[in-house]
Formats: structure tokens, C-alpha cells, sequence
């Protein structure tokens, strides 16, 4: 794995705990809208071209599927 895929990793996993707390199983989306995205940690691919790959927007509702389908699309970068 790459240092720029690892670090790319490291700073979306350390989002996810602020877009996702922690809940009681089986509790629903409450449709919270996602405030900010910010990108760290690359070096070989530009915040914009990251942003463009990536399905979640600010403003828009969170959804976890969305959130699993940015990971990859960021990883294949």
C-alpha cells in the first residue's frame, strides 16, 4: 500500500467517528446533513481531484453507504 493511500485512510477513518457516533444497534440514519469534508494527508493527488471522486458532499445527508463507496473510490485513486 502506498504512504499516500495508508494516510488517505488514516484521515477518513478519523472523520468517521464524527459523521457516524457511536448509537444503539439498529438505530436509523437521523438524517443529519454533513457539515464539512476536509482532505488531508495527500501528497500525490490534489484535494480537488479527490473531492470530485467522492459521492458525499457538504450539505448533504450523511449516508454510511455513500461514506463505504468514497473509501474505495479514494483507495483506487
Amino acid at each position: 500500500m502506498s504512504k499516500l493511500k495508508f494516510w488517505l485512510i488514516v484521515a477518513l477513518l478519523s472523520v468517521l467517528p464524527i459523521l457516524f457516533p457511536a448509537r444503539p444497534i439498529g438505530a436509523q440514519d437521523s438524517g443529519a446533513l454533513v457539515k464539512e469534508i476536509r482532505i488531508t494527508g495527500n501528497n500525490l493527488v490534489s484535494d480537488q481531484q479527490i473531492l470530485s471522486h467522492i459521492e458525499t458532499k457538504p450539505g448533504g445527508l450523511l449516508n454510511k453507504g455513500a461514506i463505504q463507496r468514497d473509501i474505495r473510490r479514494i483507495y483506487n485513486l
